[in-house]
């Protein structure tokens, strides 16, 4: 039986009541987005503020790629410095009660099963929202 990897996971039992720091530095080949070469790590500063089975997670994402200019095609390098906020909720999104007036805390909740937190969704989904639409090289910025 292979072992899972467990590159993006935070286990809740290593996570300490209150406040808790941490520093990733996660290789580039590790994760692959659509559109983006990545030339660097990724850097992930985060604060973790646990709250029994609720976890707020704030933090930054640094890192380097390689896109393609919308204007000539060309490719060229960009860094990237992304913020994120996501609150992790143990429990069942579908448990919710019909009808549920959500204020804006609410709506941010990601549901997790289990003793751990899959950090993957949100840091590839902070990188995919950190691309612009149409990038410009050097060349063709006023």
């Amino acid at each position: 039986m292979k072992k899972r990897e467990r590159k993006f996971l935070v286990f809740l039992k290593d996570l300490k009541e209150g406040r808790n720091d941490l520093e990733w530095i996660i290789k580039s080949e590790d994760l692959e987005i659509e559109d983006l070469i990545m030339k660097s790590e990724i850097r992930m500063k985060m604060t973790l503020q646990k709250s029994g089975e609720k976890v707020l997670i704030t933090g930054s994402l640094i890192f380097r790629g390689e896109v393609t200019c919308a204007y000539c095609g060309e490719r060229f390098l960009r860094d990237f410095s992304e913020d994120f906020v996501s609150c992790y909720v143990k429990g069942d999104e579908k448990r919710l009660p019909p009808n549920l007036d959500l204020d804006d805390e609410e709506i941010d909740r990601v549901y997790y099963r289990g003793d751990f937190i899959n950090l993957e969704p949100l840091i590839r989904d902070t990188i995919i929202l950190s691309l612009p639409i149409a990038p410009q090289c050097p060349r063709h910025q006023e």
